[in-house]
């Protein structure tokens, strides 16, 4: 009983702190700026930086790198939890890296829309934000 109860111990040790130190949740990577990455097979992902109302997409590869030829412009959509609130923002400028949005709304953020335009080709990507509730 001893020898199992001290196997068990031993495990746990080395197993729980592997999953503390994961760099991602939800299967979403971390970014080089502290944010998380958002994208997927597109030629754009987002590096997504939260700091208090301001949210700052920052356009770069799938592994977090910039991006030689970023959008100009964006327009950003942020749908909260309440989903009939939300903030829209266009023709936001790329100002040293990032697409800024300020936003005031009451309940947690859910959902992100980005609109973007490349290479002559309007792009348009949603995401949930990583840990938000599923839908139902």
């Amino acid at each position: 009983m001893k020898k199992h109860l001290f196997t068990l111990i031993l495990s746990l040790i080395f197993i729980v702190p592997m999953g503390l130190n994961a760099q991602s949740t939800d299967g979403v990577a971390k970014g080089k700026r502290g944010g998380y990455i958002m994208g997927g097979e597109q030629q754009v992902n987002f590096e997504v930086v939260t700091n208090g109302t301001t949210l700052k997409f920052f356009p770069c590869t799938s592994d977090g790198s910039v991006l030689t030829e970023a959008p100009a412009t964006a327009d950003i959509t942020i749908i909260a939890i309440e989903t009939t609130k939300k903030v829209t923002q266009t023709e936001i400028p790329l100002v040293d890296g990032s697409f800024t949005v300020n936003y005031d709304l009451d309940y947690p953020i859910y959902m992100y829309a980005v609109t973007y335009t490349m290479n002559g080709q309007q792009n348009t990507m949603k995401f949930r934000v990583p840990g938000a509730p599923q839908a139902r």
